[in-house]
């Protein structure tokens, strides 16, 4: 398919191509655009309806089938933004803001393209905007690798004290850098690094939520985080688990602030495990809020962030692709069937037919063999409440499910004991009188 700028090129010359938003050759959205474009449609747009404009962009191919297809799926019961919410993000990895003016004046859009005008001019005249430039994320191939085998150790219990342990590697990692006198060799070895804290950071809140997000590995990261070989991309990784403590802390509007962050720098990159990471993060933050405030409009909110993870899991190989997978989906059934990130069965909460359905599908998907150790207990839990969902008859089976679930969790010291104990005693007594 051509570029928007070459279909573009055979146009006359008259007020489209007098579009006064400067973009060199960039086939992407920078921050600055990005921001502008969410503002817009979050504030202009906020009360008209996103599909015909969604439905002309997949007809001309300037969206993704399956971005089109998301959007009408979850059109019914979301409100328009999130609606305009995804729609910014597909359009801001295909095209700057520049030639996004140029489709919709080419798809006869004018009045819209006109008031994104305006817009652009209006805000760029009165805002102060934190200046992020786009990075290319390069070949990272082997610190995601690296990424993804620490914390699949983590999840697999293979250290008896994975945060003593990883704490030690970090701390001989730290003294060869200081060794290390080239300046390459240096940087990923950073990576690692902080990659590795990231971990310790991931180990620590499997076994309590009383953490210091300014201390620690927090602030070990902090530290080395503009000496590695891609700081943005650091930063996101520091962001999405700063936001994920202080959402456990109860400090939900500082753990927004942190999440504003980290998507900042995960959008100011090409898609990378990280930015991944980044969604994932979101995802279960949102989480917490459903826990507190259960609401149709944050369910909506939370799956349709997680779809967008599994998109985003498209480029990759397929082992990681499996690992990233179950994440996702495993938040996506604790929230159709009412548990909580930490596996706190939601009080009072209804579990429509349709959400009892979606879950039992989306386990369908997956033989869920060789699940690490912490992962068999978090499914272990979902797998106990959907056959307590499906009848008294199932009971038994519940009761089984969650005694194995508690074992697993005593054995690893996790955080989600006390909650797992609270549900197999309430499945208990339900069995008793039944």
């Amino acid at each position: 398919m051509a570029t928007v700028d070459k279909q573009l090129e055979n146009q006359e010359a008259d007020d489209r191509t007098l579009v006064p938003i400067p973009c060199g050759n960039r086939k992407y959205m920078n921050v600055l655009e990005r921001n502008i474009l969410h503002s817009f449609f979050t504030s202009v747009l906020l009360y008209v309806n996103p599909l015909p404009l969604i439905r002309r962009l997949a007809e001309r191919d300037q969206v993704s089938k399956e971005c089109c297809n998301l959007i009408e799926a979850k059109s019914e019961n979301s409100p328009y933004s999130f609606s305009y919410e995804i729609l910014g993000n597909e359009i801001a990895k295909r095209m700057s803001l520049r030639s996004f003016v140029f489709v919709l004046f080419s798809l006869n859009f004018t009045q819209l393209a006109n008031d994104l005008l305006g817009f652009y001019t209006e805000y760029t005249r009165t805002k102060c905007v934190p200046k992020v430039s786009r990075t290319n994320v390069g070949n990272r191939r082997a610190i995601q690798q690296y990424f993804k085998f620490i914390k699949k150790q983590v999840h697999e219990f293979t250290f008896k004290n994975p945060q003593a342990d990883l704490s030690v590697i970090g701390a001989r990692i730290k003294q060869r850098i200081e060794l290390e006198k080239s300046d390459c060799k240096r940087q990923v070895m950073y990576d690692r690094y902080i990659a590795l804290k990231a971990a310790e950071i991931d180990a620590l809140t499997n076994r309590t939520d009383d953490i210091d997000p300014y201390g620690g590995a927090f602030a070990d990261i902090e530290q080395v985080l503009d000496k590695s070989s891609n700081p943005s991309v650091s930063r996101v990784l520091l962001y999405g688990r700063k936001a994920d403590v202080l959402s456990s802390l109860g400090r939900k509007e500082e753990g927004r602030g942190m999440l504003k962050e980290g998507f900042a720098y995960a959008n100011a990159t090409d898609t990378c495990l990280e930015s991944v990471d980044m969604v994932y993060k979101s995802v279960v933050f949102r989480l917490s809020e459903l826990e507190e405030n259960p609401s149709s409009q944050l369910k909506e909110q939370l799956l349709a962030e997680a779809s967008r993870g599994l998109h985003e899991l498209n480029e990759e190989d397929e082992d990681v692709k499996i690992f990233w997978k179950r994440l996702f989906v495993l938040r996506m059934i604790y929230c159709h069937l009412g548990i909580g990130k930490r596996c706190k069965i939601f009080p009072n909460y209804e579990v429509t037919p349709q959400s009892l359905k979606e879950a039992e599908r989306l386990f369908s998907l997956d033989s869920l063999n060789n699940l690490e150790h912490r992962r068999q207990m978090m499914y272990g839990v979902a797998k106990a409440r959907l056959q307590e969902l499906q009848g008294d008859t199932c009971m038994s089976s519940a009761l089984d499910t969650l005694s194995r679930v508690m074992e697993i969790a005593i054995e690893g010291k996790y955080t989600e004991m006390p909650m797992i104990r609270q549900y197999l005693s309430c499945l208990s007594q339900r069995h008793q009188e039944f």
